[in-house]
């Protein structure tokens, strides 16, 4: 019957029209929306760069002005999405969200990290913009955006 149907359509309207029609017809609002996975990179250098600024006598610079110790600093990740941070650096990292001054807020929390290993977790369960460092050198911190849209690129 389907098929039928669909061989008239064809015949009485053009490709173009018909591609639409087929297309809304197979649209569903409560369709899943496959979460975009990210890869966050802890810079090789990272412990050091941490060593270098609590070593100094004089207060910290701004984030702005620290050398980066993930990459990138700022991510985005959909609702449902994974997120994998790979350690490029000689040192172990584990990733922790909150801040280094309150401590963790438990949205998240990674496995030790091992030199040349990755660890992959699901993203939060809800929206917002979960900052995080690492507990093992709380000097390292970033921010994760997660988003029921799509993350702008």
């Amino acid at each position: 019957m389907k098929y039928h149907m669909l061989n008239v359509i064809w015949t009485t309207i053009s490709s173009g029209t018909l591609f639409f029609i087929i297309l809304a017809l197979s649209y569903t609002p409560n369709s899943p929306v496959f979460a975009k996975d990210i890869q966050i990179k802890i810079v090789p250098g990272a412990n050091n760069n941490a060593q270098l600024l609590s070593t100094r006598q004089e207060a910290l610079p701004p984030i702005a002005h620290r050398p980066p110790a993930f990459d990138p600093v700022e991510s985005c990740v959909e609702l449902k999405g994974k997120v994998t941070w790979i350690n490029m650096d000689e040192v172990a990292h584990k990733v922790v969200s909150g801040t280094s001054n309150s401590g963790p807020d438990g949205n998240f929390t990674t496995t030790i990290i091992t030199p040349n290993h990755a660890v992959t977790i699901p993203s939060p369960t809800h929206t917002g913009i979960f900052p995080y460092f690492d507990s093992l050198d709380p000097i390292l911190n970033g921010i994760l955006n997660v988003t029921g849209k799509t993350c702008p690129r």
